[in-house]
């Protein structure tokens, strides 16, 4: 979402997924936060950060894995 590749760009949304990522130890997307921090709004980054304490993972289907 950060350079819209392949999705329309959303610093939002590449802010969103980076604290999910970051929040599982993922050293490099805190960096990400870091440098997308200056670039949002205060309220678009209590809307991201609202948005990545919602997210919860599907369990795992092992079946959708398996042809």
């Amino acid at each position: 979402y950060e350079r819209g590749e392949g999705v329309p760009q959303s610093l939002l949304d590449a802010y969103k997924w980076y604290a999910v990522a970051s929040a599982q130890g993922d050293t490099e997307s805190k960096a990400r936060i870091e440098a997308l921090g200056t670039q949002l709004s205060a309220d678009d980054l209590a809307a991201a950060g609202q948005a990545a304490k919602a997210f919860h993972a599907l369990p795992y289907d092992v079946a959708a894995n398996t042809l």
